[in-house]
């Protein structure tokens, strides 16, 4: 007999695109939405509820090596110094077993925040697949394809693993090609045939330089435009060709943005109003600790709230859809909406509306409203979270962590010294000075704005 729960008595935004409003039951079956409205509740556990239900957030670019770093991480943050210099200097310091607590630093600071999925494309997960179940989110991690010879061995291995679990479904498994630009044409295409075959997730990093502009064109000609495809940034001049930008559309090509991660990095947002209007799935991520939202979604997703405002209409129901739906599309996590076959991930909040009130109004009150008005969690249809009470996750003391995080720092700093990093520095501030000032890159902001983070 499946396990059958009707919850009753609350609002649904189902973020479904559609920007519709329902007040009706919801039944889970198995962990999955069996109904929206029309429930037989014979045999089932009735919930009543009072409040707003919506998909559960979904980070859907959160590298959990990189939970440790924190605003002073990137002193001279040029794409070249940070990809090529900080970044691997910063992981290698970590070493193996702090690239786990770091990990569980990520994703114990998830659920508390609302956020039920996270994608990680560092691969850190998988050092540790059983960490999704026992933080109580789903996680979706990247094989690196330039490190793994044998990656069909290895996700099998992997699948395997994740099997075991008792909620194997909790982790699962996708790729990790590199720069869209800098990546060789052969393993792009590989890389864009393997997960078609596999049916998994292709992370792929785009326009992260001030000169990156051909890196649509060459996965293009990788084959790689499909509903596979994840691309990370999109930023600088990279989205300037509408034909090859409608081309993405019409492949269901996801993007994710990371627009506190930009101001940091010093690169300009791509023209997100016309990518949605164009038909572009855009999704959310917070990247790392190291911006000032740090792994805070929900101010990733005001943040594009204030972005949008006055660019394009419903602002805030676009927001809240990249940080839900278009996550759960570009992770290929089968949740982000209240709709029939998919995860039963949600969230309850404290909130209510009048009758007939606007989507776009109630959309922008749970934008400004999450986490602190957040009642109870749902993961496959079991509460994970409830006023606060989680489920058991333990990570290493404040102590060990600082420790882990100090070593890691200090190869940073060595690293800095070193005759290629201050030729990367360099090269960073000339393509800056050659991309002119009319392209938008700078030498990074963290300021966001004088508005207050948390204010309507």
């Amino acid at each position: 007999m499946p396990r059958r729960t009707v919850i009753r008595g609350a609002l649904l935004l189902p973020n479904d695109g559609r920007q519709a409003l329902r007040r009706t039951d919801l039944l889970i079956e198995d962990g999955r939405i069996a109904a929206v409205g029309g429930v037989e509740p014979e045999g089932a556990t009735i919930v009543e509820v009072k409040g707003i239900v919506v998909p559960g957030l979904i980070d859907a670019y959160r590298h959990l090596d990189l939970a440790l770093t924190e605003r002073g991480f990137a002193p001279d943050p040029g794409p070249r110094a940070r990809t090529l210099v900080e970044e691997p200097a910063f992981v290698e310091g970590l070493g193996e077993e702090g690239r786990r607590q770091s990990s569980q630093v990520a994703l114990g600071a998830a659920l508390p925040a609302g956020v039920l999925a996270v994608g990680d494309p560092s691969g850190a997960a998988l050092l540790d697949p059983g960490l999704a179940l026992s933080a109580a989110v789903r996680v979706v991690s990247a094989l690196d394809l330039s490190r793994a010879h044998h990656a069909e061995a290895e996700l099998d291995r992997l699948s395997a693993l994740a099997g075991q679990e008792p909620d194997g479904d909790r982790f699962q498994v996708a790729l990790w090609a590199g720069d869209a630009e800098r990546t060789a044409l052969p393993r792009l295409t590989e890389a864009a045939s393997l997960a078609r075959r596999r049916h998994l997730p292709l992370y792929v990093r785009l326009g992260t330089r001030p000169d990156d502009r051909q890196g649509l064109a060459r996965l293009e000609r990788a084959g790689a435009l499909g509903p596979e495809l994840v691309l990370l940034h999109g930023t600088g001049r990279s989205m300037d060709d509408p034909r090859r930008v409608r081309a993405l559309a019409d492949a269901g090509v996801r993007l994710v943005l990371a627009p506190a991660f930009e101001l940091l990095s010093g690169a300009p947002l791509p023209p997100i109003e016309r990518l949605i209007t164009q038909g572009i799935v855009c999704a959310l991520g917070t990247h790392s600790a190291a911006t000032r939202l740090r792994f805070e979604l929900a101010e990733e997703a005001r943040l594009l709230y204030r972005i949008l405002k006055a660019k394009v209409e419903h602002p805030a129901s676009l927001a809240l859809e990249a940080a839900t739906r278009g996550g759960g599309l570009a992770v290929g996590t089968k949740s982000g909406t209240l709709e029939v076959g998919q995860r039963a991930d949600f969230l309850l909040f404290d909130l209510d509306a009048a009758p007939g009130e606007d989507h776009e109004v109630i959309a922008r009150r749970i934008l400004f409203h999450t986490p602190s008005r957040m009642v109870r969690a749902w993961v496959d249809g079991q509460v994970v979270w409830d006023r606060g009470r989680v489920l058991p996750f333990t990570t290493a003391s404040a102590t060990t962590l600082e420790q882990v995080r100090r070593q890691a720092v200090a190869k940073v700093v060595a690293a800095h010294q070193t005759g290629g990093a201050r030729l990367h520095r360099w090269l960073d501030r000339l393509e800056v000075a050659l991309a002119g000032s009319n392209s938008g890159w700078h030498r990074g902001q963290l300021p966001l704005s004088a508005e207050d983070p948390r204010g309507e």
